[in-house]
């Protein structure tokens, strides 16, 4: 499956085809299996919380493991940005683009 990345959310980066290569090129060794939502805690949520913190937006500062509003403001982020239904919660769709990434 392939998914276009919509550079207008990309948040507190310069949105050039490099950069957007670059997030394209990035590989993580982390397979996601699990529905992510407010409250989850764990290894799921800091390997979310780092690859978005990575792309731009969870920008809260700290790899917490804990799914709490800061982490489902930058999901909801990533959502937009990958034209999904922006819940908050990770579902399988939005694994599917994570285990590509």
């Amino acid at each position: 499956k392939e998914y276009n990345i919509d550079k207008k959310h990309i948040p507190q980066v310069e949105h050039t085809e490099d950069f957007l290569e670059e997030i394209r090129e990035r590989k993580y060794e982390y397979i996601f299996t699990k529905d992510l939502k407010i409250g989850t805690k764990g290894q799921d949520v800091s390997e979310l919380q780092r690859i978005l913190e990575d792309m731009g937006y969870y920008t809260y500062g700290e790899i917490t493991e804990y799914f709490g509003n800061q982490t489902k403001k930058a999901v909801i982020l990533f959502q937009e940005a990958y034209n999904m239904n922006a819940n908050g919660m990770v579902h399988e769709i939005m694994r599917d683009i994570l285990n590509t990434l």
